[in-house]
């Protein structure tokens, strides 16, 4: 018989310190899926606040203009708005305003809705007011009065719109502090592209004491300033028009003070109301930060 040995040494363990190749493909591959999950979900919600934002334009459009024809004038330049809306002497239907109450809520009349380079009081704040005016006709209800007069601010914390004071123009559905007030170039420019007539203006408003005094020209950093992306604006522009920043009824407009960051137009903001439209102007996509203000023609 042959004798058998016994081992008396302990069996191999074969104990692994770290992933294989294929683990670690699978790995990188589950995180591939993940980040893209994430990114198109960013994409996707994105794309549904600009659908939104196209939404709330078209019925900002229509309320405009159901108010012109029912009051014969634009919300905000409606002279006889306080007597009209008001239940009883110093009722603030606009929001406590210093001196003559009616002062927040009366529009002087001309048949601009915007803003008035003389400073005339009536004039100054047409194209904020007009979101007050739509909301005492109970035609659009989007805003909150303020303390101390309506200002068109969507800055919380700055200025007049004070503190915790929500904002009180219409927020857009970006979701990055832009805003909705309505302007007229003939108050303070001329034309824009060589249009006139009431613009519903996508823009990031402030306090009027931080971006300049609502009559004087300071008011274009107010209006032309840094709110969307040039291809965000292209975008919105194709949805409504033709694309292009200078020509149709969406026009776009590069930071009051800087001429080439949301379009080829070589011209800043400031000097909208002296260029003339061309079709060679084109948005400046290749620019990826927020520089673009967006008018969408109302009519007048």
């Amino acid at each position: 018989m042959i004798p058998r040995h016994i081992s008396s040494s302990p069996p191999r363990s074969f104990n692994r310190s770290g992933f294989t190749l294929i683990e670690l493909s699978l790995v990188l591959v589950i995180i591939s899926m993940i980040t893209g999950a994430i990114i198109g979900g960013q994409a996707l919600i994105q794309q549904a606040r600009i659908q939104h934002l196209i939404s709330d334009v078209n019925s900002y459009k229509t309320a405009i203009n159901v108010f012109q024809t029912q009051y014969a004038a634009y919300p905000g330049d409606f002279s006889n708005a306080y007597a009209y809306f008001a239940k009883a002497n110093n009722d603030n239907i606009c929001g406590p305003s210093v001196g003559d109450i009616r002062w927040s809520c009366n529009g002087n009349g001309d048949g601009i809705l915007g803003y008035d380079p003389t400073g005339e009081q009536e004039s100054i704040a047409e194209g904020t007011r007009a979101w007050i005016h739509l909301d005492l006709a109970d035609i659009l209800h989007k805003v909150t009065y303020q303390p101390g007069g309506f200002y068109g601010c969507v800055n919380t914390v700055k200025g007049k719109c004070g503190g915790s004071s929500p904002p009180n123009v219409p927020l857009s559905a970006l979701n990055n502090l832009t805003g909705f007030i309505i302007s007229n170039p003939r108050n303070f420019t001329g034309t824009y592209y060589g249009r006139t007539g009431a613009w519903l203006t996508l823009t990031m408003p402030g306090d009027p004491d931080v971006s300049g005094t609502w009559g004087g020209t300071n008011i274009q950093a107010y209006l032309f300033n840094r709110s969307i992306t040039p291809t965000i604006a292209q975008y919105i522009d194709k949805k409504f028009d033709d694309g292009l920043p200078t020509t149709g009824d969406v026009l776009a407009t590069s930071p009051w003070d800087n001429s080439t960051l949301c379009t080829t137009a070589g011209v800043e903001g400031a000097a909208i109301g002296t260029t003339m439209p061309s079709r060679t102007f084109l948005y400046n996509v290749s620019n990826t930060t927020n520089q673009c203000t967006l008018l969408f023609y109302i009519g007048g």
